[in-house]
């Protein structure tokens, strides 16, 4: 399944009406969970990612929040999540077009705030990257938390420096045995989705070999 919903919706569509069971691993939109009785997912909405990170931010004391997003239904559901649940204050909330280079007046609105923490929602390696360069060259000393798109070893080498004290609110990579696992058959960590990848299949998997044999079937399974 793909990582995004709009294309995760539109073979959905199609899937249900074929009675073909659809499995994302990967599409976090909320508009998933109720989109048909043949497609599942593996991977947490992102109402819950909104949710725990606003809880994380505020347990670890931090009171004043600026949101960064980019202009896609997936920042601004998160986005508008944290706007909802966290219980100190909202001081900035600045949007850009995602795959943007140059985010300077964002960030510079965001430091007029004075924030102790900034929430950073995006989903493109170039705007990302960016972003974090900008924010340490306008002097910004606020905590930087950031969403599960942003783990991806090429931002840490991208950004360099600047990506140093970055915490996301992220995915779990698996169970330690399919991580030993992985990590013995494709030398590297797991990459984001590749333990909810494995879990869709393995669902199906499953299904079938417990006597599933039609769409209907493996969905009622």
């Amino acid at each position: 399944g793909e990582v995004c919903p709009e294309a995760t919706l539109a073979a959905g569509q199609i899937a249900e009406v074929a009675e073909v069971v659809v499995i994302s691993p990967a599409s976090t939109s909320s508009t998933i969970t109720n989109a048909g009785n043949y497609i599942f997912r593996t991977v947490p909405s992102n109402i819950l990612q909104g949710d725990v990170g606003a809880k994380l931010i505020y347990n670890r004391g931090y009171r004043k929040l600026a949101l960064l997003y980019s202009n896609e239904d997936y920042s601004i559901e998160i986005s508008n999540i944290l706007k909802e649940k966290f219980q100190g204050q909202v001081v900035a909330s600045e949007s850009f077009e995602r795959g943007a280079a140059d985010l300077r007046a964002q960030i510079t609105k965001i430091k007029d705030s004075n924030p102790d923490a900034i929430y950073f929602i995006d989903d493109h390696l170039g705007s990302t990257i960016a972003a974090l360069k900008q924010i340490k060259e306008l002097g910004i000393s606020a905590a930087i938390f950031g969403s599960d798109r942003l783990k991806d070893q090429r931002i840490i080498e991208g950004a360099g420096s600047s990506a140093e004290g970055l915490i996301l609110t992220s995915l779990n990579s698996g169970t330690a045995l399919f991580v030993a696992e992985y990590k013995r058959i494709y030398e590297k960590e797991p990459e984001k989705f590749a333990a909810q990848g494995y879990d869709a299949f393995k669902t199906i998997a499953i299904a079938i070999r417990d006597g599933a044999k039609t769409g209907e079937e493996i969905k009622n399974r």
